[in-house]
């Protein structure tokens, strides 16, 4: 398997000169908890969390704030033909929710967030469960054998 079968498209991207209120909006309009920093190529990642610890809770301006001066700048990125086993390392590793798909110049194509990985991971558990669930409710008969 490959990232590309696990990651979530079309990425919420938002420029590093945009400022933390307009990423907030955003982040608020499609529903996400985060947004890749691109300019097109990543140049990080900004979470609510690193709205609201950096930017809010450090007395700073929303409105003047820029994204560039509080998004997480050190983000490790994928190829969309990478392994899920590089997904799977960069998580534990790194400790990373979320990991941007790139392209070869560097643009985001995707994301891949530890949840797709549970979802995903617990579709797969349940399709390989669903042939021994169904032996399981098959009455078996006794068999006798002398000895």
């Amino acid at each position: 398997m490959r990232t590309r079968d696990l990651m979530t498209t079309p990425v919420d991207t938002i420029p590093p000169v945009a400022s933390v209120a307009e990423a907030a909006q955003e982040m608020q309009r499609t529903g996400v908890g985060c947004l890749v920093v691109a300019d097109p190529q990543v140049r990080g990642i900004l979470t609510d969390r690193d709205t609201v610890l950096r930017c809010v809770a450090a007395n700073c301006s929303p409105e003047s704030t820029l994204v560039r001066d509080v998004m997480t700048d050190e983000v490790v990125t994928l190829g969309p033909d990478d392994e899920v086993d590089a997904v799977f390392a960069c998580f534990s590793d790194h400790a990373f929710r979320r990991i941007p798909i790139v392209d070869e110049r560097g643009v985001a194509v995707g994301i891949v967030a530890l949840d797709d990985v549970m979802l995903r991971g617990q579709s797969l558990l349940a399709d390989m469960l669903r042939p021994v669930s169904r032996e399981a409710t098959i009455p078996r008969t006794r068999t006798s054998y002398a000895g």
